[in-house]
């Protein structure tokens, strides 16, 4: 079977669970921390990864780790448990992933990520104002510097790429240049 699909199915059944018990943001902050273990910490992520790598009480301690000093949220110790009973532990950070964009989905939570070629540029204020045509109840905008970009900005939001940058003008011209002398020879 597909690890999206159940990863998904797992998110799901999270979700409903913790929406029931009104925990659905305290679990989406729990999450998104111990999603960056799993980026940051290559240990952590194989710890958790495969079921004989360690007892699910040391993955749940993992787990609670991540969150201290608060304490891991019951939905997210159900999910580690059902999942690692299952066979399906491999797939705990797909499954956080799929909570979030669940999460974000039914809260209006729109996530943008923008870059410039400075810190201070002022193109983040115009990239932070472009309507997508989706509504959202909140934006989360991410900032990045790429000097490599030269100037303007790439603005992403909903899986959408919109490219205003110097260097994604130039290559574009570029390719534009290559087709045309493909179709002359």
């Amino acid at each position: 079977m597909n690890s999206g699909i159940i990863a998904t199915r797992y998110a799901t059944a999270l979700w409903k669970l913790v929406s029931k018990k009104g925990t659905a943001g305290k679990v989406y902050s729990q999450a998104g921390i111990i999603l960056r273990a799993f980026s940051g910490i290559p240990e952590f992520s194989s710890a958790m990864a495969y079921p004989q790598s360690a007892s699910i009480e040391r993955k749940i301690l993992l787990l609670q780790s991540c969150v201290a000093p608060d304490s891991l949220e019951p939905g997210i110790e159900k999910l580690a448990r059902l999942m690692n009973r299952n066979g399906r532990i491999a797939h705990l950070r797909l499954a956080l992933l799929d909570f979030l964009n669940i999460y974000r989905d039914e809260n209006g939570i729109k996530m943008v990520r923008i870059t410039t070629a400075s810190e201070d540029d002022k193109m983040l204020d115009i990239a932070g104002n472009i309507d997508d045509g989706r509504p959202a109840k909140q934006i989360s905008v991410t900032h990045r510097v790429d000097p490599s970009i030269i100037g303007g900005f790439i603005y992403e939001s909903w899986g959408k790429r919109l490219d205003c940058s110097i260097k994604g003008s130039l290559e574009r011209v570029r390719e534009q240049m290559i087709e045309k002398n493909k179709r002359l020879v």
